[in-house]
């Protein structure tokens, strides 16, 4: 029986790292360098063609302004597609990263800092209606309910009654008993 048993093969060492010919050393520098901006934009212009075309946008894009989108977001597509794909020598390596660097690096930029604005508007939106909100629970002397209009509510004005918060005035509804007198107190 300690026959049917197989002896336990050795540890195998990793297999060596692949050699890279200098090729494609460069090439795989360059995807490292510069495919992740080149997917950023990919995916926003992406976002920013579908937002158009389901007219989501608060502007939609003019006949020739999206057959412009649409070919760049092809050209980008292109160029990912010649940088991962096996280059035939480092002048095609050299002449791919200047493509990329001189002509969309640069819009790169362009939709970051458009992209900045964005989020700086957002923010000062936000900080407006934080100070809106704390001035409607200082005017309320509560914090207002989210489906109440901003534009109904005057800082100035002095607070509605129970019934203008939605709230039934009890003095309305309940007419006051006539007061009684009590008999005295036992001892």
């Amino acid at each position: 029986m300690a026959e049917d048993i197989l002896p336990i093969p050795a540890p195998r060492s990793p297999l060596p790292a692949p050699v890279l010919s200098p090729i494609q050393q460069a090439q795989r520098e360059l995807q490292n360098r510069l495919l992740g901006d080149l997917r950023f934009m990919l995916h926003h212009f992406t976002q920013l063609q579908c937002s158009d075309e389901l007219g989501a946008g608060g502007r939609a894009l003019d006949a020739a302004n999206h057959k412009r989108l649409s070919s760049f977001v092809a050209h980008l597509e292109q160029q990912m597609e010649k940088m991962l794909a096996p280059m035939a020598s480092l002048d095609d390596v050299a002449a791919l990263d200047a493509h990329v660097t001189k002509t969309l690096l640069p819009v790169k930029k362009r939709l970051e800092a458009q992209l900045g604005q964005t989020s700086a508007k957002a923010r000062r939106a936000a900080a407006a209606l934080e100070e809106q909100r704390k001035i409607e629970k200082i005017a309320l002397g509560r914090s207002p309910s989210p489906d109440q209009a901003l534009a109904k509510i005057d800082a100035t004005e002095a607070p509605p009654g129970p019934s203008g918060l939605g709230m039934i005035d009890t003095a309305e509804v309940v007419p006051a008993r006539p007061a009684q007198a009590r008999p005295p107190r036992r001892r």
